[in-house]
């Protein structure tokens, strides 16, 4: 084959080649971290459990250097649902970034918390920072990692 058709086939075929649309890859990041607290705040834990890897995920706390897995994940949002009667969480910024084959992305974001516990007080949290990340794993976005904590209130 010469070199001129080489390049043509070469050419024809990159311009074939599937494009990936990152804005709208991150939209749908976007969806699910967007939903993530939503999910929390309903005590939806089977559709928290949807958009997580259960099998992979890892994540740390502020209370702990120790990794941990989706069963401590799991314990804690069980324990917390049985201390709030309801919570909300508000998204006040939030960051993606997409690795360059679109497969990978990072999020940081920060939030406000607030709940009624069952006993009747309130908790009110500012700025609590999660960052992590997520895997296209089967045409479907999955955390895989994130990290939370938060600034102490001044005394």
């Amino acid at each position: 084959m010469s070199p001129f058709l080489l390049s043509v086939c070469f050419i024809i075929g990159f311009s074939c080649a599937e494009k990936i649309d990152l804005d709208a890859e991150k939209v749908k990041i976007k969806s699910i971290l967007d939903t993530w607290v939503v999910y929390v705040a309903e005590k939806n834990l089977e559709a928290v459990k949807n958009i997580c890897d259960t099998d992979e995920l890892f994540y740390i706390d502020q209370r702990s250097i120790v990794t941990k897995r989706w069963r401590d994940y799991e314990q804690h949002l069980v324990d917390i649902f049985q201390i709030f009667e309801e919570m909300s969480f508000h998204i006040t910024e939030q960051v993606i970034r997409l690795s360059r084959s679109a497969n990978t992305a990072w999020f940081f974001e920060t939030q406000d918390f607030s709940g009624l516990q069952k006993d009747g007080s309130t908790i009110s949290l500012k700025d609590v920072r999660i960052s992590g990340v997520l895997e296209e794993r089967n045409s479907r976005w999955l955390i895989v990692h994130f990290h939370s904590s938060f600034l102490p209130e001044a005394e």
